[in-house]
């Protein structure tokens, strides 16, 4: 599908809210609850330089214990770096996640804001969201958009600039090497609370 675009360079400053899965099972372990594990993570976060490049490293860790789930672009065979153009997209696609991530009441996650550079060759897909429905559907449209990121990184590909299934002006980047991600940097934290239906997020550092 992929030959009816032109490969291209990409150049963005991209938002990620994250948090080292290792880091969060040992602090877990020490029987933090929510507001103290925050606590801990925002102060590691605010002191810790090499804690950014450490949230780049940890979707492409080679871990033969842990198989990630299905996402929309991967099957799970293959690691993917997801992240977006602002800050407020990147809360529109985690939100929904919240309340089956966490059991307290009201359900909350805190994040670390990592901001780093994408500098890499891709493919833009924005033209072809019209034509390409299923870049923005729900679940079963998954294949489909797994089918061509397997395209991709089949002739090198290293990330996608591509509309947000859940933020309409919002503009996501999943990225499928580290080789494209440099000049981590964490930038503060974010704390998304599930109410109800919807969420809010509480932001904590730069707003930039």
């Amino acid at each position: 599908m992929l030959e009816t675009l032109s490969p291209t360079a990409i150049d963005e400053t991209i938002c990620r809210l994250a948090n080292a899965r290792r880091r969060l099972e040992a602090l877990h372990a020490l029987g933090l609850d929510e507001n103290e594990l925050a606590e801990v993570l925002n102060f590691i976060g605010a002191h810790d330089d090499g804690d950014a490049d450490l949230l780049l490293d940890e979707p492409f860790r080679n871990d033969p214990t842990y198989r990630p789930e299905p996402t929309r672009f991967s099957d799970g065979s293959w690691r993917v770096f997801y992240a977006a153009l602002s800050w407020e997209t990147t809360a529109e696609e985690l939100g929904p996640h919240v309340r089956k991530a966490v059991s307290s009441s009201p359900p909350r996650v805190f994040y670390q804001r990592l901001q780093c550079r994408l500098k890499g060759t891709g493919y833009d897909l924005r033209p072809k969201s019209a034509d390409w429905t299923f870049l923005t559907q729900d679940h079963s449209a998954y294949p489909q958009c797994q089918s061509l990121a397997r395209e991709a990184i089949s002739i090198g590909a290293e990330a996608f600039v591509t509309p947000s299934a859940r933020h309409s002006a919002g503009v996501n980047t999943p990225i499928f090497a580290r080789s494209a991600l440099t000049a981590a940097e964490i930038v503060g934290s974010a704390v998304i609370v599930a109410e109800g239906s919807s969420f809010r997020v509480e932001w904590g550092g730069s707003t930039t």
